[in-house]
């Protein structure tokens, strides 16, 4: 479904694949389960510093993080990335079907029309805060 719309998708994702694709996109997401302040990838749950440390020193593109209880890690890349634009979910929890369902939302509508991926998040947080009655 994702693919179809452009995004490109990718399973099992270690600490070293995340350096090298960050790069890749002016924008990369980063949908993962957070335990004990480290973040679940598939070599293993990985400390903060790990992670910030993948993350190239100069990056200026736009990280999303889609993470439960990311603010550990979302203070420590604002500190040692700080040209870094971070997204990310200010929420305990995650619950993934409902920010997948986001995440189509926005990528249909980056997909339909010209928009930055910024406009298209506001967008669909916009929408989905209005819980689709604005034209009811």
């Amino acid at each position: 479904m994702f693919r179809g719309l452009g995004v490109r998708v990718v399973h099992q994702l270690s600490l070293s694949r995340f350096g090298e694709l960050l790069n890749t996109a002016e924008v990369f997401i980063l949908f993962s389960h957070w335990l004990d302040n480290r973040i679940e990838l598939s070599d293993g749950l990985r400390d903060v510093i790990d992670v910030v440390n993948a993350v190239p020193s100069n990056y200026e593109k736009i990280l999303d993080l889609c993470v439960c209880r990311s603010e550990p890690l979302v203070g420590a890349l604002r500190a040692g990335r700080p040209k870094c634009l971070i997204r990310y979910v200010a929420e305990q929890s995650v619950i993934p079907r409902y920010w997948l369902f986001f995440f189509l939302v926005v990528f249909k509508y980056l997909n339909s029309r010209q928009a930055s991926y910024l406009e298209a998040v506001e967008v669909a947080v916009r929408e989905f805060l209005a819980g689709g009655n604005r034209n009811k």
